[in-house]
């Protein structure tokens, strides 16, 4: 019975852990309507360096994905619109504890047959830790004005990475799209 609890506290905390953290800000000054074509800056400070090429060609091919779906126009240099890609990487820890409680309630046979009690009495608890180790990801999508230079938007996905590399080609698309449900630019629907 503990280890189907511990099991179960387990996955509660690996599923809770895996809810991201999205935010957003702009400048609502910018009319977003003007922009029909985008280009990459980079990452910057190769940031890229702490991803296999994998993982970055499906970031960029998620990222043009959702451009696309806003009728933005990728071009090689000089878009409308300067996107800029950071990701920053840090080891976390997390700590879980379940006490098993044992003792106070009980059942026994009485003098006209069997019956229930409850009693006070010297229970005893036992307390496990766990220590769970996983990567948190923070990336950032900077959308710059070309002709002023100016930012004009910026994004912010930070959550648990997934560590099962066979995985990351289906979440990394749901990450990017989450990223970008606040972009100015809605989704043209079809």
């Amino acid at each position: 019975m503990t280890k189907l609890i511990t099991l179960i506290a387990v996955a509660v905390f690996f599923s809770t852990s895996a809810i991201a953290q999205v935010s957003h800000q702009q400048d609502n000054s910018v009319d977003f309507s003007k922009y029909k074509t985008y280009s990459f800056m980079g990452w910057q400070k190769n940031s890229d360096s702490q991803l296999n090429d994998i993982d970055k060609q499906h970031i960029l091919d998620a990222l043009k994905s959702e451009m696309q779906k806003r009728n933005l126009t990728y071009v090689e240099s000089n878009g409308d619109m300067m996107i800029s890609l950071f990701l920053t990487i840090k080891n976390k820890q997390s700590v879980t504890a379940y006490t098993d409680y044992t003792g106070g309630m009980g059942y026994g046979v009485g003098m006209r047959g069997w019956g229930y009690g409850a009693g006070m009495g010297m229970g005893t608890a036992t307390t496990s830790y766990n220590t769970y180790n996983y990567q948190e990801g923070s990336f950032i999508m900077d959308a710059y004005d070309e002709t002023s230079k100016k930012l004009i938007w910026q994004g912010i996905y930070k959550g648990a990475i997934q560590a099962k590399a066979n995985k990351r080609e289906k979440t990394i698309p749901k990450h990017v799209e989450k990223l970008m449900k606040e972009f100015p630019i809605k989704p043209i629907s079809k």
